[in-house]
């Protein structure tokens, strides 16, 4: 188990890059859902593999630029902004995952809009969760606490892009 001062960097930590992952996102959710659902009814495939690739490339360029940014001033942001040293191998290790979840979450949006809603749900409410509480399990089990943890929290992001691009793929 890990103690209330590692739970408390690991939620900080966690906070920044959730607001890294919407910074990064730009809306780009919400016009996947609606342009890829629009060119997807017209029947226009070229259209909708332009928008996803689009929102893809957008998406990834900004969480890589916001991700490296904060990696290389973590220190700062840790010591000056939180008062918590410990803060930035912890955020640093989290930062890894920002651009593999920012992806996920447009190419989930883009399954959305073109109808293969499934993929989305069993994607971020089955497989990922699973994938966690295993990951999580086994860095305690082997004494790895918060850096097990935030290790955890990566692995499971760079899961959820893998599987929701295989299931990008079959479509």
């Amino acid at each position: 188990a890990i103690g209330a001062e590692q739970y408390g960097l690991f939620v900080l930590a966690m906070g920044i890059v959730t607001f890294l992952e919407a910074g990064s996102l730009l809306g780009l959710q919400s016009g996947m859902v609606k342009f890829v659902s629009q060119y997807n009814a017209l029947g226009d495939s070229a259209n909708v593999r332009g928008t996803i690739c689009y929102g893809i490339t957008a998406s990834l360029i900004t969480s890589l630029v916001l991700s490296v940014f904060c990696f290389l001033t973590a220190g700062i942001i840790s010591n000056a902004v939180f008062h918590k040293p410990d803060l930035t191998s912890t955020l640093r290790i989290m930062l890894l995952g920002v651009p593999f979840a920012t992806v996920m979450l447009v190419v989930l949006s883009a399954l959305q809009g073109i109808k293969l809603i499934k993929y989305s749900i069993l994607v971020q409410q089955i497989l990922m969760p699973v994938f966690r509480l295993v990951c999580i399990a086994a860095a305690l089990l082997l004494g790895y606490k918060l850096i097990g943890i935030t290790w955890a929290w990566v692995f499971t992001t760079t899961f959820g892009f893998t599987a929701a691009f295989i299931f990008l793929s079959k479509r």
